[in-house]
């Protein structure tokens, strides 16, 4: 039953509003694609230079970065708006959910019970969804996005140094991984206490 009251919340912050995160989504993406592309342009400024590469001048770059700073700009407006508007219909929904809750309730439900669980469902842990939850869904797969382009930029410059940051990016995985368990209980423990 709780499991159920759970995906019923879950589907208020989705309903209607997939295509504003899709968009938002997009951007954030794009977004990320623009930075591995600067990426790439800071290595051709520093090959220009260093006087190693002829191919393009410096005035061609310098355009290029200019026209990628407006196109990342605009990409980037277009991202927050969606993502602020995706927010909030998201948080008013799922507060909408609780409140028809508990309009369903009676009157004797509410003597038996310890009020402030509602209190916490509308207030902590609406925020918790909204700063874990949802954030968090944007920030992975941004990280993953920029992992995955940053790891294709590194094997195509050099195999053996991309195997290397590998092995050295591994230790803070590891590392979370082991602590993740018991945040997620002390996260659920002040939940519980709110």
């Amino acid at each position: 039953m709780k499991q159920e009251k759970m995906d019923s919340l879950k589907k208020a912050l989705w309903k209607g509003n997939q295509g504003v995160f899709a968009i938002a989504f997009v951007t954030y993406l794009v977004a990320s694609a623009i930075n591995l592309y600067l990426s790439y342009i800071l290595q051709v400024v520093t090959d220009i230079a260093a006087g190693v590469s002829k191919e393009r001048s410096l005035g061609q770059v310098a355009l290029q970065v200019l026209l990628v700073a407006i196109g990342m700009g605009i990409v980037m407006i277009i991202g927050a708006k969606t993502k602020n508007l995706f927010y909030a219909r998201a948080m008013r929904q799922y507060r909408d959910a609780i409140f028809r809750k508990l309009s369903k309730k009676g009157i004797g439900a509410f003597r038996k019970e310890n009020t402030s669980l509602y209190v916490s469902g509308m207030t902590n842990d609406a925020a918790v969804i909204e700063d874990s939850y949802l954030t968090g869904i944007f920030t992975m797969g941004q990280q993953i996005f920029l992992f995955a382009g940053a790891l294709i930029l590194m094997l195509y410059y050099s195999p053996l140094l991309t195997l290397i940051a590998i092995g050295f990016s591994l230790l803070p995985v590891i590392a979370s991984i082991c602590t993740g368990k018991k945040l997620v209980g002390l996260e659920k423990e002040v939940s519980d206490r709110n």
